[in-house]
């Protein structure tokens, strides 16, 4: 037997039988199944922040339009929505390990030239999979669900209740649909390279496939014309991309013919050509997901001080456009009876406005902060709708001023020069840590109204104890409407233990403030004793007198015995009917349940509790500088005509 002959059989007793392939796929999809079923475990942890990243687009549309939380219809549905999004972010996260997993099987039967060409296409397809789906979760989800909730909802005709399954669903289709549609320059590209389509007959055929388009995306989108055209314009714009591929490919076999490279794969020669478009995609659709994310302008609770500053945010559309909430936060520090009325006069249309918030100091400065389409334009009708109607002179001057063209600010000069520094780039907001970040999402999304204080541990002894806001690394809370209002506070500790630790304090704190009332009772049975006492010891024998003395000194004892007192509690708790305290790992969940008692009442009260001193001396308006704060209009409001 000759060499060659010799090297031929050992090839030959490499080949593996067909018994012996099945025995190494069944090894692979074993060990791919092994892979899944430990991600699926490790992501159920995290089953919530999985379901409300997939849904933030959808979540957020509602929010803006006054629809808060979602519905389940069936017992089982929250746990098949969490199932299916877990089970869906595995197989992604995952993705890479089962890849390699499959590539172990299919890899040793391919040549070299194929290795070079398969690798390098598999990863172009998935990444032209993720542009289109983050073109989805960025752009397209959250303007037709506004468009469609808008429609839905208008004049009140119809009261829409939004499902868990209802929000996976529309979600994951959008993705899946988008991702695979961004596909289509690869396909363009392999008809290219098996000569099936050139680019002078992709160009010849553009027609029919405008049409094709529309038809394709009626059947893969909502049946709105909407999400249609959304669909439609991307995929012919794909297309005019795909015909741009085969373009370049069909110049690459031609070349190699040229050169007579007959040795040459077209298609490992023409990879640079998808490179390059991937790259053309990727700014593309960047460039466009920046545009849309731009247009909003900075977020509202970004404008809050680094320190001593608080925010509320408020949806006046989601509160049937009244102002009486407005009114309660910012109308005794502005000096104005009705916020909502002086708003009116102004043009701005306060019942369509969805972005409001008010950002304060615990020195009693506030800022009141309106996002809605051209308000820009009505800045100089504001500052004179206010100065006719103002009624006492704010005690840290006043200014009213656009900080972009969508959002016009009406309150302290400092504040506004904050705001304005801020909306400028140049700092001087209070950062947003991770818990933090998350928090003031889920509040935004979570009520008309919500609440958030940060750096609690420097500046939240105004409104909590001093020691919950030692142990507290984030707080919010916001308000749950329905038949019975409550007020969810959101508090979230370091760590575990100091979650112990945190909860006993608020438990406290819950206790001691619903028993305020109760306190002040007391406290003026107590003072009506020790008069008596007093008075009855002038005339007590000289025997009486000594025990009259001794009992009105205990009496004085417990009339100064400290309470463990969170001032936002005291402030809420005439007006709450019950407390609940909840522990979720790092967070303390806290319920307020107002009952029917109106909200503004409990606004008032608190914040009259919460303002703290404020300084006496009126500051003067600061002189304009800088982008936004050249546009401002200040002026001090006039001081009270003097009473006859």
């Amino acid at each position: 037997m000759s060499g060659a002959e010799a090297d031929d059989a050992v090839e030959a007793e490499k080949v593996m039988t067909f018994r012996e392939h099945l025995g190494e796929l069944r090894s692979v999809l074993v060990r791919i199944a092994a892979i899944v079923v430990l991600g699926f475990f490790i992501g159920w942890g995290f089953r919530r922040e999985i379901f409300e990243f997939l849904s933030s687009p959808i979540t957020d549309a509602l929010a803006d339009n006054g629809i808060y939380h979602y519905q389940a219809i069936s017992i089982a549905e929250s746990i098949i929505v969490y199932l299916k999004a877990v089970l869906i972010a595995d197989i992604a996260v995952m993705s890479p390990l089962i890849f390699y997993q499959l590539w172990s099987f299919v890899g040793p039967g391919l040549l070299d030239g194929e290795k070079k060409f398969v690798l390098p296409l598999t990863a172009f397809s998935v990444l032209f999979f993720l542009i289109g789906s983050a073109f989805a979760y960025q752009v397209i989800l959250p303007f037709i669900t506004d468009w469609l909730v808008k429609l839905t909802i208008e004049e009140g005709a119809v009261e829409m209740l939004v499902t868990m399954q209802n929000a996976y669903s529309t979600a994951f289709t959008f993705l899946l649909m988008f991702g695979l549609v961004f596909e289509l320059p690869l396909v363009i590209y392999f008809l290219a390279l098996f000569g099936a389509a050139t680019h002078r007959s992709l160009l010849g055929f553009w027609r029919y496939f405008v049409v094709i388009s529309f038809i394709a995306s009626a059947m893969l989108t909502p049946p709105d014309p909407i999400s249609q055209i959304m669909m439609a314009v991307p995929l012919n714009a794909l297309y005019g991309f795909g015909i741009l591929v085969a373009w370049g490919v069909v110049r690459t076999r031609e070349r190699l013919e040229r050169e007579e490279r007959h040795d040459a794969s077209v298609g490992e020669a023409s990879m640079k050509i998808i490179f390059a478009g991937l790259v053309l995609l990727t700014v593309a659709s960047a460039l466009v997901v920046l545009f849309i994310r731009t247009l909003p302008g900075t977020p509202l609770a970004s404008f809050t001080p680094r320190s001593e500053g608080w925010f509320i945010g408020v949806n006046p559309s989601a509160l049937n456009g009244h102002s009486q909430e407005l009114t309660a936060l910012t109308g005794p520090w502005l000096g104005l009876r009705d916020v909502g009325e002086v708003l009116a006069k102004a043009g701005v249309p306060i019942a369509e406005v969805s972005k409001a918030g008010v950002v304060g100091t615990m020195s009693g400065e506030r800022l009141l902060l309106l996002r809605h389409e051209g308000l820009q334009e009505l800045e100089a009708a504001a500052f004179d709708a206010l100065r006719e109607a103002v009624t006492t002179r704010p005690l840290h001057g006043l200014t009213v001023g656009a900080l972009d063209r969508d959002t016009l600010a009406i309150g302290s000069n400092t504040l506004f020069a904050t705001a304005a520094s801020i909306e400028g780039g140049e700092g001087g907001g209070a950062p947003l840590s991770e818990p933090e970040e998350r928090l003031v999402r889920r509040l935004r999304t979570s009520g008309p109204m919500w609440a958030w204080l940060p750096r609690p541990a420097e500046s939240g002894e105004a409104l909590l104890s001093p020691g919950i806001s030692q142990e507290v690394v984030a707080v919010g809370a916001y308000l749950k409407a329905g038949d019975t209002q409550s007020i969810m506070f959101e508090l979230r500790a370091s760590d575990r233990s100091a979650g112990d630790a945190l909860e006993a304090r608020v438990e406290s704190a819950r206790l001691s403030s619903r028993g305020a009332k109760a306190d002040q009772e007391r406290l003026a049975m107590v003072e009506a004793i020790r008069l008596l006492a007093g008075e009855a010891e002038k005339r007590a024998p000289a025997a009486t007198k000594a025990k009259l003395r001794r009992a009105a000194a205990k009496l004085e004892v417990i009339g100064r015995r400290p309470r463990a007192a969170a001032p936002l509690f005291d402030a809420l708790a005439d007006h709450v009917e019950a407390w609940s305290v909840r522990r979720e790992d790092q967070w303390v969940h806290v319920s307020a349940e107002l009952g029917e008692r109106r909200l503004v009442d409990a606004l008032t009260a608190s914040a009259a509790g919460a303002a703290g001193a404020t300084s006496a001396t009126t500051r003067q308006p600061l002189p304009a500088s800088g982008s936004a704060a050249s546009r401002r209009r200040s002026s001090p409001p006039p001081q009270p005509a003097p009473a006859p």
